[in-house]
């Protein structure tokens, strides 16, 4: 696969974008915004026919960025997990969720997100869950217009990714969301450790305007007191990186910058989820691909059942 349309569900915000792998690096060759009339974790019919239409060549191949796909750290025994593989390991991971997600194992699909050891034999994982009646009902929506899903991700996973098309796979980035603040630090184009607050958009602003954000700077100050700035570069991503006022602020407090994505010579720092999607979609490495949720039956498994 060399082309893959992405598309993120963002409160009454639906973006669509396609990106490109070529022989060497990604190309973005179209970034879509649409308002929607209202909110709703899947695409609509009507919507998917704008984006189609709207798009030359579209992808027939589509990934979704969802807050469907909800995340849950928890951590594994470092020998326990490389001693399964992927379709073991994400078994066990629907079932090690379900207390904190309320989706009874047997209903839901999973994928995952290995992070960083945590000491005594212990390893970070960030398992994506969503319930598998939603994914049915998002594939049998995409396949009436032509379309095959490939994955559905979380945003969490997704926004550092991207930094991967402008050259910045080391750093914090921020990505300032309408309802949310998500924080990860990323070495190497891997996302090592994740951080998110109940604040976005409006607090960020409001912060700007000299105005009371209560939960805003005490939630800044722990997530830079636990990892520590250093001379890391900070990149902010999000709705918040088009506001120039916000990332001044940013800039001046913590000598952060925009993330540089652009299309057709525009900035698009908010497609960020969009095309990390992307990225982990087309990469070369499986790895990547196995953050995302799907519901594909591993060959060895059918091979056991004939």
């Amino acid at each position: 696969m060399t082309a893959i349309l992405v598309l993120e569900i963002d409160g009454k915000m639906l973006r669509a974008a396609v990106l490109r792998r070529r022989f060497r690096g990604y190309t973005v060759t179209d970034c879509l915004r649409l308002d929607r009339t209202e909110e709703g974790d899947l695409p609509t019919a009507a919507e998917l026919a704008t984006v189609t239409s709207r798009i030359a060549n579209c992808p027939k191949s589509v990934a979704v960025v969802s807050p469907l796909a909800m995340v849950i750290e928890l951590t594994m025994d470092r020998s326990r997990l490389k001693k399964m593989r992927p379709e073991q390991l994400k078994e066990a991971l629907r079932w090690e969720a379900e207390p904190y997600t309320a989706i009874p194992a047997a209903e839901s699909l999973a994928g995952y997100d290995i992070g960083a050891e945590t000491g005594e034999g212990q390893v970070e994982v960030r398992v994506a869950v969503m319930p598998a009646e939603d994914y049915r009902s998002l594939k049998r929506l995409l396949a009436e217009k032509g379309l095959r899903l490939k994955k559905v991700y979380p945003p969490e996973a997704c926004f550092p990714l991207a930094g991967m098309l402008t050259g910045e796979d080391e750093g914090l980035f921020i990505d300032i969301g309408q309802e949310t603040m998500r924080f990860a630090l990323v070495s190497d184009g891997d996302v090592t450790a994740y951080r998110s607050l109940p604040v976005g958009l409006a607090a960020a602003r409001a912060h700007v305007d000299g105005l009371p954000a209560p939960e805003l700077e005490p939630g800044l100050a722990e997530v830079f007191r636990a990892w520590g700035l250093g001379d890391r570069k900070v990149i902010i991503t999000g709705r918040g990186a088009l506001d120039g006022d916000i990332v001044r602020f940013f800039g001046e407090r913590f000598g952060a910058d925009a993330l540089g994505l652009e299309a057709a010579g525009a900035p698009v720092p908010d497609f960020a989820a969009a095309l990390g999607a992307g990225v982990r979609e087309l990469s070369l490495s499986g790895r990547r691909r196995l953050a995302g949720i799907d519901d594909r039956v591993p060959l060895t498994k059918l091979v056991r059942e004939r």
